[in-house]
């Protein structure tokens, strides 16, 4: 055994991982959650959503790549992917990532990203990972910028460098608790993309946590389309729903 192994074995053996969920003891030795709690994650992963704006669909609702919530939206990404539903383990995962200040998981749910863009055709297209930015208040009081840290770790998987494309143009309201209309009208012209990406023009994966009705993630992909990006993907860990959500066609 070499001293690398030895090393590994005896941390797992004195300080074996802890789930991130719920805190009970890793299922295996090297696995970040426990038994339990990767088998309500499989469930939520395993869900059929609608390609183009993430939500839970039937693929026989689906149509043209898109379900009746978003078909007669106006999108400027050609396709989403996400990791599961916002709730059980994948939402206490990401709450204690954004609010708790564990930033070692920016790595676990960065894995379960990287899975969930294995074997999708348009990966190959893309040339950047780009963060979904926050405003730079919102970094100093968190002390960090999560979504940063989780595109830099998807970005180390995948092979794909990670650029700053995207600049937060002013502070926005937080988005919780705010209507459908009111969460795009609260952060439409929150973006700008950066000087360099006119003149790039390549195609780019848009990262974030959470996508509740799109708002973010939509404006976004709008300002980096705008700006003259050949194809706009979005990869984000969680789907949340609203009570009462109806789609707009803002």
């Amino acid at each position: 055994m070499t001293w690398s192994l030895a090393a590994h074995w005896v941390s797992e053996t004195l300080w074996p991982r802890r789930c991130p969920a719920c805190g009970a003891p890793a299922a295996l030795p090297g696995a970040d959650w426990c038994q339990s709690c990767a088998a309500e994650l499989a469930a939520l992963a395993g869900r059929t959503y609608c390609p183009a704006c993430g939500g839970d669909a039937s693929e026989l609702l689906i149509r043209d790549g898109r379900c009746p919530n978003c078909r007669k939206l106006r999108l400027r990404h050609a396709e989403l992917v996400r990791v599961g539903a916002y709730a059980g383990p994948l939402r206490a995962a990401i709450v204690s990532l954004k609010f708790r200040k564990n930033k070692s998981l920016d790595r676990v749910l960065a894995h379960l990203l990287w899975a969930a863009l294995q074997g999708r055709s348009f990966f190959g297209q893309v040339d950047l990972i780009v963060p979904v930015p926050s405003h730079w208040s919102r970094r100093l009081v968190r002390g960090y910028d999560h979504v940063g840290l989780l595109a830099g770790q998807l970005a180390a998987l995948s092979g794909r460098p990670v650029a700053q494309a995207l600049k937060a143009a002013r502070r926005v309201r937080p988005q919780v608790g705010l209507s459908r209309d009111a969460r795009f009208a609260n952060v439409r012209g929150a973006f700008r993309a950066a000087g360099w990406v006119r003149a790039w023009g390549g195609s780019v994966c848009l990262v974030d946590d959470v996508t509740t009705t799109g708002a973010t993630v939509r404006e976004a992909a709008a300002t980096l389309a705008s700006a003259g990006l050949d194809r706009v993907f979005v990869a984000v860990v969680a789907k949340a729903t609203v009570p009462g959500d109806r789609p707009s066609l803002m």
